[in-house]
């Protein structure tokens, strides 16, 4: 599940938000394909310039996942957010659609779901239950 928040049609600007994955699914592909359907379809077919991403500034999981996608790290906002009495800071990621097309980060995504090369299918061959395969 991701959010589309901040949604500015007439700047040409969103940001994604409250990306979540099941547990089954975390460090997977799951996360880069969703990226590459949803910054494709932004850029491609709703000609969207800019796609923002806020991420607490700890969160160095999210921040690398972020930022293997493409984005680069505009600034970190200080004591933007107050949770739970303390104090966080928010780190401002965007990718523009220049850096998507020119800057190769669409490429970079496809290229993260191909299989590596040398790598291929079983040559076993699958049978029924009970059936002695060949």
């Amino acid at each position: 599940m991701v959010s589309l928040l901040d949604n500015a049609p007439g700047c040409l600007r969103i940001r994604l938000a409250d990306a979540w994955l099941t547990p089954a699914f975390q460090r997977s592909h799951a996360f880069t394909a969703l990226l590459l359907v949803l910054l494709g379809h932004l850029f491609a077919a709703q000609q969207y310039r800019r796609v923002e991403c806020f991420l607490d500034a700890g969160d160095a999981r999210g921040r690398k996942a972020v930022e293997r996608a493409g984005f680069l790290l505009e600034g970190v906002l200080r004591k933007h957010r107050v949770l739970r009495g303390a104090n966080v800071d928010t780190a401002l990621y965007s990718l523009t659609n220049s850096d998507w097309r020119d800057g190769g980060a669409g490429e970079r995504l496809r290229a993260k779901l191909r299989p590596p090369g040398g790598i291929s299918a079983p040559t076993r061959k699958v049978g029924l239950v009970g059936k002695k395969n060949d």
